[in-house]
């Protein structure tokens, strides 16, 4: 079969369309899969707050053989913290070596049981080291936290996007995250504590027998 003359500019223009418009879909194809990703806009997501546990660990120096008077009170202060954040184990390791250190951390467990660690929660170990070293304890802290904050890579001028910069609500969030009382709060929920029964009883008891103070209107304080 032949074409006639006259048709084949005919032929080549359809062609070349048909190229244009497969080009023009894969521009907006590209387009689309631009447009698809997502970019965090408040302050929640762009600086959630999260749960994380750290050690907190103290030295306690053994050269006296015995605990001094200000390592009693440090250690009190830490047993107190450790059960601030509720039943957290806390670990006492001695030097290898044994020596004085034995005798310390002996101490240091009976002192943790005086200041209200039950003794179940304590965990006792050793590390290589010398006799004269400190004996070592620590407990898991669970903390609330954010990411670090003072990211300034943008030029704050630039509000042709209007959007928001970087770095904006880090602060507020944390804050928000050093004011959580107990941590595990955001991992759990904290079960629901009984009401005070007896006090509704009786507000509803003076209401009903007509005991509780009846609504006053404004103008009885011109009388």
């Amino acid at each position: 079969m032949y074409l006639h003359n006259k048709a084949k500019p005919r032929l080549l223009m359809a062609a070349s369309a048909a190229l244009v418009a497969f080009a023009l879909a894969g521009c907006a194809t590209d387009d689309l899969a631009l447009d698809d990703t997502y970019q965090p806009y408040a302050p929640s997501e762009r600086y959630p707050i999260e749960y994380s546990k750290a050690p907190v660990t103290i030295q306690v120096a053994t050269t006296s053989g015995t605990l001094q008077p200000s390592q009693v009170n440090a250690i009190a202060g830490f047993a107190r913290q450790s059960l601030a954040g509720g039943a957290t184990p806390v670990t006492i390791r001695r030097p290898a070596g044994g020596g004085k250190s034995a005798r310390v951390a002996q101490e240091i467990a009976g002192l943790l049981v005086q200041q209200g660690v039950p003794s179940h929660l304590i965990r006792k170990g050793t590390y290589p080291a010398g006799s004269g070293s400190p004996v070592q304890i620590s407990y898991a802290k669970a903390y609330a936290h954010t990411k670090p904050c003072g990211e300034w890579d943008e030029n704050l001028a630039n509000t042709a996007q209007n959007t928001r910069y970087s770095n904006h609500g880090c602060a507020v969030q944390s804050n928000i995250a050093a004011m959580i009382a107990d941590p595990n709060d955001i991992v759990r929920p904290r079960s629901e504590s009984m009401g005070e029964g007896s006090a509704s009883v009786a507000a509803v008891t003076k209401v009903t027998t007509g005991e509780a103070p009846q609504q006053r209107s404004i103008f009885d304080i011109f009388r």
